[in-house]
């Protein structure tokens, strides 16, 4: 069964769902009064954010993920070590956010200035 199937999980569902729709009308209304790229890309990533998160709740994503990985970790003989692959697994996704961000703040920063 995909998904979490209480009716709380339904309605959280719902309200990323109209948030969401609000955020991409934000969007739209940035974008058509032409207004700073930097509130401009803030709404995209609040409008990526929102999506990943109910998409998210419904499918179980980090279930899935954790429930195969345990399965890698296991049938390859290194569940021992897990927490060391989960700690690497952690720096290397936050590593690669923030040099996302920075890259984002500087390509931002470099178009203000023109």
């Amino acid at each position: 069964m995909i998904g979490d199937q209480y009716i709380s999980s339904r309605i959280n569902t719902v309200l990323y769902g109209c948030s969401l729709v609000v955020a991409i009308l934000k969007w739209k209304d940035l974008k058509h009064t032409q207004a700073p790229l930097r509130e401009q890309y803030l709404w995209l990533f609040i409008i990526f954010i929102l999506f990943a998160l109910g998409v998210n709740k419904q499918l179980n994503l980090q279930t899935l993920l954790l429930n195969v990985g345990r399965h890698i970790a296991q049938y390859e003989g290194w569940m021992g070590k897990h927490r060391l692959f989960q700690a690497w697994f952690a720096y290397t996704l936050s590593g690669i956010v923030r040099a996302g961000l920075g890259k984002l703040d500087s390509d931002i920063s470099g178009k203000a200035a023109l």
